[in-house]
């Protein structure tokens, strides 16, 4: 396994203490519990800013039109110059 660059950061006394718990409770080293924590929470926060942007997409009227007008424009392209099956 690679040996990645290591950093020091400083956490609280009381995350450190569940940190500590989920590491030993999961068998693993600390800094893969935290790592993949950290990951968790990013890709938490990805799809939490993608639904908050569909959501103002669906809200916003005149965007929402302008979508199915697009949507109308698409509608069967895929089958361009192909016969039905």
């Amino acid at each position: 396994m690679a040996q990645t660059k290591t950093e020091t950061v400083r956490i609280g006394a009381d995350a450190k203490r569940r940190l500590d718990h989920l590491a030993k409770s999961e068998g693993k080293p600390l800094i893969a519990v935290l790592d993949e924590a950290i990951d968790h929470y990013h890709r938490e926060m990805v799809f939490r800013r993608a639904n908050a942007a569909y959501l103002r997409g669906r809200l916003d009227k005149d965007a929402r039109k302008e979508e199915i007008k697009e949507h109308a424009l698409l509608d069967g392209s895929l089958l361009d110059g192909l016969e039905e099956p």
